[in-house]
C-alpha cells in the first residue's frame, strides 16, 4: 500500500485564562506513530502507546475525556485521572495511590528519579517542560482557582 494523503484535525482546548486555544494536528490517516495498533485518527493517545485505549477520566472527573490514560497530563500516579488530594484514588489490589500533585512536587525536588512517567505526564501549563510552574498551575486548578490545565505534556504531544 502506498503513502496515505495527509489530513488535518483541529482540537479546541481551554487555556488557563478561559480562552479557546485551537490546535491543528497534521497526520497521515494510515499512520500509527506509537505502534499500539490504532491508527492516529482513532487513537486516543497517538504519541504514546496504549493498546488497551483506556480512558478512565480526566481532570477532576471520572468521565472519559477522550485522552487515553497513557497521556493524561498531570496524572503522575497512573490512575488515568487527575484528582485533588481530597479524592482518594486506589490502584491494583486496592492500594492507595499518592496524589498527583504530591508526586509532581516530589519529582521536582529529585525524588522518583527512576520513574520516567512522572516527567512525561507532568506538564500542564502550556509547554512540555516539567517545572515548578506546573505544580503551581495544577494546584490552583485543583482548588478551583483557575481553569483546567492545558494538556501539553510529552506523553500527549510529539
Amino acid at each position: 500500500m502506498g503513502p496515505q494523503p495527509y489530513q488535518t484535525a483541529e482540537a479546541v482546548v481551554e487555556a488557563l485564562d478561559g480562552a479557546a486555544v485551537y490546535e491543528t494536528i497534521v497526520f497521515n490517516s494510515g499512520d500509527d506513530l506509537d505502534g499500539d495498533g490504532f491508527t492516529d485518527p482513532v487513537d486516543n493517545c497517538p504519541f504514546t502507546a496504549n493498546a488497551d485505549q483506556s480512558d478512565d477520566g480526566g481532570f477532576a472527573s471520572t468521565a472519559p475525556n477522550g485522552h487515553g490514560n497513557a497521556c493524561e497530563c498531570g496524572d503522575a500516579n497512573g490512575s488515568g485521572r487527575v484528582q485533588p488530594a481530597s479524592t482518594p484514588e486506589f490502584g491494583k489490589g486496592g492500594i492507595p495511590l499518592v496524589p498527583d500533585l504530591q508526586l509532581i512536587r516530589e519529582h521536582l525536588v529529585g525524588m522518583h528519579a527512576d520513574d520516567p512517567s512522572i516527567e512525561k505526564l507532568c506538564s500542564v501549563n502550556g509547554d512540555t517542560a516539567c517545572d515548578a510552574a506546573d505544580a503551581v498551575v495544577l494546584d490552583r486548578a485543583l482548588q478551583g482557582l483557575s481553569a483546567n490545565p492545558v494538556p501539553r505534556c510529552d506523553a500527549a504531544v510529539d
